[in-house]
């Protein structure tokens, strides 16, 4: 319940200011996520099966990124296992080199993870596949 409730997101994700609901988009509901640094993203949710499976994608004019992050949601002792992927594409190629050799790709997935155990008070160790 806590990742779908998006207006709420702030008071768990410090890097998130605002959370707002914005005009549908292709029969989808958006939400606009305002940051820190004043950087807003558009999230479209284009799919969502309660407790099983969530999928958001950015979208909007000029990003240097889009995508979508895909969560998949499964009961594992008492708790929830959450497996996020992140399906995005950079295309220009000096942004790309700084998202994968200075940032890394994970850094956003690994501190929206870390944010969500730390709502619940849990030590959260995000691990990508090799």
């Amino acid at each position: 319940k806590v990742i779908t409730d998006f207006p709420a997101t702030p008071s768990w994700r410090p890097g998130v200011m605002t959370v707002v609901r914005g005009a549908d988009a292709g029969g989808k509901p958006v939400w606009e996520e305002t940051f820190r640094n004043n950087m807003v993203l558009h999230l479209a949710t284009e799919e969502f099966v309660p407790e099983k499976r969530l999928v958001r994608r950015i979208f909007g004019e000029g990003l240097p990124f889009s995508g979508r992050w895909i969560f998949e949601l499964t009961p594992e002792g008492g708790g929830t296992r959450i497996v996020l992927t992140e399906e995005g594409v950079v295309p220009n190629p000096f942004f790309r080199f700084v998202s994968k050799v200075i940032m890394g790709h994970d850094r956003h997935l690994d501190k929206y993870l870390v944010d969500l155990g730390n709502k619940f008070g849990e030590k959260v160790f995000p691990s990508s596949p090799k």
